[in-house]
């Protein structure tokens, strides 16, 4: 991506790039069914969130629109849940099976191999 003035402010390594909510949405393929998603600011195309940990991120419609659910691959076709927040940081480790929400700065999960659901704090 470049700026007006031709200048590059996002490296041309991505295979898709578009706007979603108020972000741009970044990926990359992987070699085999997953690939990397990434987060960029639409204004000033700054890249918050790398395409190097995460293969999905969903939009910003946790706790107010201040968080997202981020999706980690742990294994073969094994998947865990955290939060990120809107500069990037993960706020919620990507261990869970699901994410529901959060409120008053404590986030609602649930465990790999279990069927209750608990509180967890942000980490911010």
């Amino acid at each position: 991506m470049i700026d007006p003035d031709g200048n590059i402010v996002l490296e041309p390594i991505y295979d898709e790039m578009y706007v979603y909510d108020d972000w741009l949405k970044l990926y990359i393929k992987g070699s085999g069914k997953d690939g990397f998603a990434g987060r960029a600011t639409v204004e000033e195309a700054k890249l918050v969130i790398p395409c190097d940990r995460y293969v999905r991120i969903e939009s910003f419609n946790l706790g107010g629109g201040q968080y997202a659910e981020a999706v980690k691959a742990v294994a073969k076709y094994t998947y865990r849940n955290g939060v990120v927040n809107r500069q990037g940081k993960e706020v919620v480790p990507c261990q869970y099976i699901h994410i529901y929400m959060i409120e008053n700065g404590k986030c609602l999960v649930m465990e790999s191999g279990t069927n209750q659901r608990k509180w967890v704090k942000l980490n911010e």
